[in-house]
Formats: structure tokens, C-alpha cells, sequence
């Protein structure tokens, strides 16, 4: 027993030799591993530096492209005014254009039913003569149209265009007053003109009225337009009093109290003089912008405010 002692010794110095050796052996390997795997992430770090450098100079460049367009679009667009520039129609232009005529042929008819259809019923024309009678009344507006588009393109005043178109229309009413007769050609005018203020009485007072509570019965709108085509249109405002009313107006809600109750001849008076400033608002643009006075629609043209320069 004595004798194995060494032999015992020396295994187990082998052992312990071995076993540090396979550690360490173990342990490069691992180290071995550990730095190829921080290679590995080292590159692809590199690679998507790179990929977001790419990525930038892709993104200045399309900046700069947008930078470049707008810049060229601006230049391009006119200067804003700080006010909405008007786009003038001109309804006229429809006529003489051949895919719109029929539009405005059937606008026209449209007008003159709305005008003077009740006067025409109330003549009891024999068809063919009614029939002439529309056709008529349809040549009066084109002879209208024609006389406002030539004196436009003469450079006359808007109130020479005017008379120029009143003109044209007379030389056809003189064909009407040959159908209908004199009688007939006042009765259509009166019912015209009728038609003309119970529009701009349901448009504006009759509108008005109800709003506030108090509408006007049929009758009562019948009796006011009435009043209104017999009285001849004073001077606007004379004398610039907001509190005012024109000299026609004043008449009409006078004889109006005769059969409007007091608190519709109130909401009407307050009607009328927002009425009265909207006008002067529009005489104060027209004056400024050098186009005469009267509403914002003529029988040539309608003017469009535009929403942004």
C-alpha cells in the first residue's frame, strides 16, 4: 500500500492538469466566440450608419425639390391684394354660345312666364296668338340682350347701355301693341311690373316679416305690390339718414298702415332701412370700383365674389 502512494499522486496531478487545460481551451473558445460575434455587430452597425446617412441625404434633397416647386408656384401665382377678386359672368355670353343657347332660351321662357304669365291668362288669347304673344316677348329679350352687348363693346356707359336696351325693347313692343292692342300692351306691363314687386316683396319685406313672426297674408302682399308698381321710385336717401326712409318707401309703408297691422308696419319700416344700407353698400362699391350704380345682377352679367385671393 505504501508503495501505490506515488502512482496515486501522480494521477491525480494529471487529472488537475488536464482539467485546467480543458478549462482554459474552453474558455478561448468562448472568447474566440464572443469577439467574431462583436465583428459581426460592429459591420451591421457600420451598414445601417450608413443606410441612415443614405436615408438623409434622400430626404434633404427631396426638401430641397419641394422648396424649388413652391417657390416656382408662387412666382407664378399673382400677387394676393388682401381682398377677394370679383369674377365677372358675363349670362350674355350663354346666349351666343352654341352648347348653352338652349339654357338660356329656356331661362328666358322661364322669365317671362314668372313676369307675365298671369297678365297673359288674364288676356284669354286664342292659342296661336298666345303663342305669337311668347314668341314676341322672347325676340323683345334677345333685341334687349343684343343692344346691351353692342353698346359694351362700343365702350358706352352702363346708362347708355341702358337706354340702348330700352330702346330695342320698345321697337318690339310696337309688334305686341299691334297684337294685343294698346290695352292689352298696358295690362301686360301692369301685371309685369306686379310680378316684379311681389318677388321683391316676398324676397325681402315678406321674408322679413316672418321671420319676425308677423308674415303677410297673400291679400296683404297682393296690396303692397300694387302700391309699390303705382308709386314711382323717389331719390335714395336724400338727405344720408340711416334713419330715413327714401321718399318712395316712406309713401308705401304709409298707405300699407291702412291694412298692415302695427307691429307688421314696424318689422317692415326696420326691413326697409337694412334694405336701404345693403343698397348703399353695393352704390359704394360700384362707385369705387368705377362700374356706376344698382345691384350686384344686371341683364348682362353677374358678378361672383371669390372665396380667398
Amino acid at each position: 500500500m505504501r508503495r501505490s502512494a506515488p502512482w496515486v499522486l501522480v494521477i491525480v496531478l494529471l487529472v488537475a492538469l488536464a482539467t485546467v487545460w480543458f478549462g482554459y481551451r474552453q474558455r478561448g473558445a468562448q472568447i474566440a466566440l464572443m469577439l467574431q460575434t462583436q465583428r459581426q455587430l460592429d459591420k451591421k452597425e457600420q451598414g445601417s450608419q450608413r443606410r441612415v446617412r443614405q436615408l438623409q441625404d434622400e430626404l434633404d434633397r427631396a426638401k430641397g425639390a419641394l422648396a424649388a416647386n413652391t417657390a416656382k408656384a408662387s412666382s407664378q401665382r399673382p400677387a394676393a391684394t388682401g381682398q377677394s377678386t370679383p369674377l365677372v359672368i358675363q349670362m350674355e355670353d350663354m346666349r351666343k354660345n352654341p352648347k348653352y343657347a338652349p339654357l338660356w332660351q329656356q331661362d328666358q321662357l322661364r322669365n317671362i312666364q314668372r313676369m307675365y304669365g298671369a297678365a297673359i291668362a288674364a288676356l284669354k288669347l286664342p292659342p296661336d296668338q298666345e303663342a305669337k304673344l311668347r314668341s314676341l316677348l322672347m325676340d323683345q329679350a334677345e333685341s334687349a340682350a343684343d343692344a346691351r352687348q353692342a353698346a359694351a363693346a362700343a365702350g358706352l356707359s352702363r346708362g347708355e347701355g341702358a337706354r340702348a336696351s330700352v330702346q330695342a325693347s320698345e321697337e318690339v313692343g310696337g309688334e305686341i301693341k299691334a297684337l294685343i292692342g294698346d290695352d292689352g300692351y298696358a295690362a301686360l306691363q301692369t301685371g309685369s311690373r306686379l310680378a316684379n314687386e311681389t318677388s321683391n316683396i316676398n324676397y325681402g319685406v315678406g321674408a322679413d316679416l316672418a321671420a319676425n313672426g308677423v308674415p303677410l297674408t297673400p291679400d296683404q302682399t297682393g296690396q303692397l305690390a300694387k302700391l309699390y308698381a303705382d308709386v314711382r321710385p323717389g331719390p335714395f336717401n336724400p338727405n344720408g339718414d340711416p334713419a330715413a326712409l327714401s321718399s318712395r318707401d316712406q309713401q308705401v309703408l304709409d298707405h300699407a298702415a291702412n291694412f298692415l297691422s302695427a307691429p307688421q308696419v314696424a318689422a317692415m319700416k326696420q326691413s326697409l332701412l337694412t334694405g336701404q344700407l345693403r343698397q348703399q353698400f353695393f352704390n359704394e362699391q360700384r362707385a369705387a370700383q368705377g362700374t356706376g350704380s344698382g345691384p350686384g345682377v344686371s341683364g348682362s352679367s353677374m358678378t361672383i365674389i371669390q372665396r380667398g385671393p
